[in-house]
């Protein structure tokens, strides 16, 4: 009978340098055919270095720390540009309140939580002071999520006011948002029209990060949108 072979315990370790080098030396690849693509005006080729890029980044971040690849508390992580695109839905140059949605990518092998779309429901009613959306239109985004098998992983609102005072969550949106959270892996963000946001939760721990240029962290969970006019 041939004997199996055992596993060197030492293979890990030894290919560890390995593949972070392996890995950095395919993000300069994939930098350089990217560039080329862009000059080029091959915006699918481009596009597609692009997703392989943030990756590869996962890839060499998880190299990086391979102990924190799961984390007991869920990590939301934001693009700088939908964090943008929020801001710019809700202050639309009226004076008055709204709120969207947003559903993503749920990484359960890590705890991490991705937005990657807005979803933007009809308002039934629109004042300085208060925003209720229509439920016909709720209902129709809920049912589309079900069906998809997605999750509402973000509500983000417009409050009144300036600055990161304005930020803070009223008793009704933490009430609120109790409901929510039975429901749904879900977290909040307030935003003013400075360009001041803070995400919260009514009840459970969270992480939060914020990824790319033209978001700036102030504090924990509070941000500021840099040329946000």
């Amino acid at each position: 009978m041939f004997g199996k072979k055992k596993p060197d315990s030492h293979n890990t370790e030894v290919d560890m340098p390995d593949l972070k080098a392996e890995t950095q030396r395919r993000i300069e690849s994939m930098t350089q055919a990217h560039q080329s693509m862009c000059l080029k005006g091959n915006r699918n080729v481009a596009n597609w270095y692009h997703s392989m890029l943030f990756y590869l980044y996962d890839v060499q971040r998880l190299l990086e720390n391979p102990s924190n690849c799961f984390s007991p508390i869920p990590r939301y992580m934001f693009s700088s540009m939908l964090v943008a695109e929020i801001f710019n839905y809700l202050d639309d140059g009226t004076p008055d309140e709204k709120f969207c949605y947003c559903t993503g990518i749920i990484d359960k092998r890590t705890n991490t939580i991705m937005p990657t779309k807005l979803l933007g429901p009809d308002m039934s009613i629109r004042n300085p002071g208060y925003v209720k959306g229509d439920w016909r239109s709720i209902h129709t985004i809920l049912s589309e999520l079900d069906e998809w098998h997605h999750a509402m992983l973000a509500q983000c609102h417009l409050h009144p006011g300036t600055g990161p005072d304005s930020t803070h969550p009223s008793g009704i949106d933490i009430r609120n948002h109790q409901g929510l959270e039975t429901n749904y892996p879900v977290i909040g963000a307030i935003f003013v029209r400075d360009g001041y946001l803070r995400f919260f939760s009514a009840e459970k721990e969270f992480e939060v990060e914020i990824y790319g240029k033209g978001v700036k962290k102030i504090a924990d969970k509070l941000y500021f949108i840099e040329n946000n006019h």
